[in-house]
This record gives structure tokens, sequence and C-alpha cells, in this order.
């Protein structure tokens, strides 16, 4: 559908190449562990259909919610996602043996409040529609538990969603140069400095910012130096050609917070600057997504978002303010036709999803986890999931970052909070290892 012109091309491969180096430099600080690989494994297991279809040219475009050209059918490919969730249920089997093994079966107040919002989805959605839920609010559930048990460290967890966010970077990146047709489309009503919308191996320019957009925080922790600045800049530059103007503010957003707070993994902890201004900056961006859905009352408001909130909200109001109409909802109402194919996947705002699912409870369960995580006891979790809340809570304005009923492509960084909350500097001791002291540089021999 594209073509790169020779300095865009240049520019990619290059950028491409830098990375790769820089990663190879750090690679013996890239500690994934057991936790961390699962969080790879839980983002490409449901990146891969829409990676496959772009690569074998078995993709349908069609026109976006916003109107933009986006990708609405995989062909062979979208029998992946079976394969997708059977594999993430595998992987969740084998880190909850993993977590009992390593007996780290402790989980944080902010995953228990999570935890509380998923289940109450699925018990409001028995109430309300007198219908057992499927598979994936329940998958969800037990993936939640296995991530905030984990036995794992800030080191393990960073290097995992660090891992995942490049490996779509540049995988996009690769696509771009040798199949610029899959990987790029024409500008309609928004275009990019290089003329036109990078989507790499994503469904669309939105879906691959929002993706990168998340692993900002993980690639920040994860490296170090010149290194960190180089790759925070190109995955950046990545949101910028990518056409989405919501992940680009708030990728801004988030370096801003980056490099005044400084958070870093020094030692055996983690470490933070300005811790005034985050919580600040956190509580802003929160109230900015609850308020806005509620005083807005043009329907075209942010193209179309305004009747998506109507929408939901009268659905709240008329049929179940309290307890919410239960997991997956929203797919009811887009059956009922109340809105087109391009929209089905959410309200597209954070809060909104927690009341239509929750309701008011829902509601409460959510500000109480965000809450949880800002105001943690320990300043070493509170330095390395701060960043990450902000960019969930500043994407959740216009977006739905945190599929609370379902496992979704952005699912990862959201284990990946939770698996943040309850870290440690050090790895739990298996059996074998009783009386012996872990320590960060050991615990590479153990995994």
């Amino acid at each position: 559908m594209g073509n790169l012109c020779p300095m865009v091309t240049w520019l990619l491969a290059s950028a491409a190449i830098v990375s790769v180096v820089v990663v190879w430099q750090a690679r013996d600080s890239l500690r994934p562990g057991f936790a961390g690989w699962y969080l790879v494994a839980v983002g490409l297991l449901h990146h891969a259909p829409t990676a496959a279809a772009k690569i074998t040219n078995s993709y349908v475009y069609g026109r976006d919610f916003g109107g933009e050209i986006s990708v609405v059918g995989l062909g062979w490919a979208d029998q992946l996602y079976r394969i997708a969730d059977l594999g993430v249920v595998v992987a969740t089997v084998a880190l909850l043996v993993y977590n009992a093994v390593s007996k780290r079966l402790t989980i944080a107040p902010p995953a228990v409040f999570m935890l509380g919002l998923v289940a109450l989805g699925i018990f409001s959605r028995v109430v309300v529609f007198e219908s057992a839920p499927s598979g994936q609010p329940l998958l969800l559930l037990v993936a939640m538990v296995a991530a905030g048990t984990a036995s794992t460290t800030f080191r393990q967890v960073a290097s995992g969603g660090a891992v995942l966010a490049l490996t779509v970077a540049l995988s996009s990146t690769i696509l771009a140069l040798v199949r610029p047709e899959s990987a790029l489309s024409a500008c309609l009503d928004k275009c990019t400095i290089i003329g036109q919308v990078f989507t790499g191996t994503s469904s669309h320019g939105n879906a691959l910012a929002l993706f990168i957009t998340l692993g900002l925080p993980f690639v920040w922790l994860a490296f170090s130096g010149a290194g960190r600045l180089w790759m925070t800049t190109y995955l950046v530059f990545l949101v910028a050609i990518s056409g989405s103007r919501t992940s680009l503010a708030v990728a801004a957003l988030v370096v801003l917070v980056l490099l005044l707070a400084r958070p870093q993994l020094t030692g055996h902890t983690a470490t933070a600057r300005a811790p005034g201004f985050v919580k600040a900056t956190a509580l802003a961006v929160a109230a900015t997504g609850i308020l806005l859905p509620l005083v807005v009352r043009d329907d075209l408001f942010a193209t179309g978002r305004g009747y998506l909130w109507r929408v939901a909200l009268q659905n709240i109001e008329e049929k179940s303010p309290l307890i919410g109409l239960g997991s997956q909802s929203w797919q009811r109402l887009y059956d009922l036709g109340l809105f087109g194919e391009a929209a089905a996947y959410a309200t597209h705002n954070q809060w909104l999803e927690a009341l239509l699912i929750g309701g008011l409870v829902g509601g409460v369960l959510l500000a109480a986890a965000v809450i949880a995580f800002l105001w943690q006891d320990d300043p070493a979790k509170r330095a390395v999931t701060s960043p990450l809340v902000i960019a969930i809570l500043a994407l959740g304005i216009f977006e739905r970052p945190i599929g609370i009923d379902l496992i979704s492509s952005t699912t990862w960084a959201f284990l990946g909070l939770l698996m943040l909350s309850n870290a440690s500097a050090e790895v739990s001791r298996p059996p074998a290892t009783e009386g012996r002291k872990v320590t960060l540089s050991s615990s590479r021999r153990l995994l």
C-alpha cells in the first residue's frame, strides 16, 4: 500500500542496526528470568496472528473507528488466536507451578483490587444477564494470579517487557524495509513526517503505538546510559510515525516523567526522584480520564468517542449502576447494532470500561488500585510502577489499554505492572538453595 522513500529507508535501516547493536551490548543486563519470559510469551502470542497475516499477505484492509485504514480480517491467521489462548494457558500454568516451587505466594494490595474488579465483572455478568462467563475473563483472572504472585525481581520484569517491546519494534521496522506495502498505509485524515502511516506488524498505527508506548517504562528501566537514551528515542520515533496522536502525546508525557523522576535499578533496589511530581501527574491524568466522559456532550467529540461514551453511560445508568453489566458487556451492545465493528473492542476510556463492567463498585476498585500503586509502602516499588501507571492512565483517557475482561495484545503490560508491584530485589530461594543468599548477580545462574 506504500513505499518508502530512500531517505526514510536509510533512516529506518540505520535505526534498526544501531538498536540491535545496543541490545547486544546490554545483553548481560537483560535477564528476564522465568517471569520475564512469561511476559514475552503472553505479548507475542497475541501479537503473532496479525504479524503472521502481515508477513504472509493474508490480511484484509478496511476502515477503523477513526476512519483510517486498518486490518479488518486476518485470513488463515485468524485461527492463530485459538493457539494463542492455549499458549497463554500453558504459560500461565507453568508460571503458577514455578511460583509454588519458589515458595513465593504473596500478592501485593494493588493486585488484590484489580483481581476484585475482574472477579466482579464475572459475577455481574451472571447476575445481570444470567449468563456464565466465557473462558476469556476466567483466563485473565488466573493469569493475574500467576503474575501477581510471581517469584521475580525488578530487573527480570523490566527485561521481559523491554525484550517484548523491542521485538515488536524491530520486527515492525524490518517488515517496513522488506515489505513496505504491508507495514505502511496511506495518509487520510492524519499523516506523519514520513508521509505515510507506519503500522508495522500491527493491525493499525494506533495499535502499534499503544504497544510501544506501554513498553517505554520497561525499556527505560532495563537499559542505562547512552543505550537508554537511544532506545527511548527510537521507540518515540516509531510512535511519531504511527500517526497516533494520543499515543504520541502520552509517550512524550511518559518520557518527561522518566527524565524528571529518573527511576533506575541500582544494586539491590530501585530509586527515583520527584515523588510528589509523579503522584500529582498520575492523579491529574486519572481525574481527566474520569471527568471527560462525564462532561462531553458532543457525539462527534474525539472522532466519535463522545457517542461511545454516551452509549456506555446510558446503559450503566439504566441497567445496573451499582455492579455494572459484567464482563464482555460491550460486545453485547455491539451485537445490538449500537455502533460499528471498528469500535467493538472497547468503550475507548479506561474508567468507563470499569464502570460498564463493574458499576460504581468497579470504579471504586480501580481507583483503590491506582492509589495502592502510587502509595505503596516500598519506595522501590513506587519507583518502578509509577511511570507505567501514568502511561496506562494517560492512554486510558481515549483508549482502553487494560482489558479487564479478556486477554488482549496489551495484557502483558498489565501483568507486568502486577509483577512489579510484588517483585523484590532478590530472587526467592528454591528449596535446594535454602540458606544461601541469592542476589541479582547470582540469579542468572539459577535461571
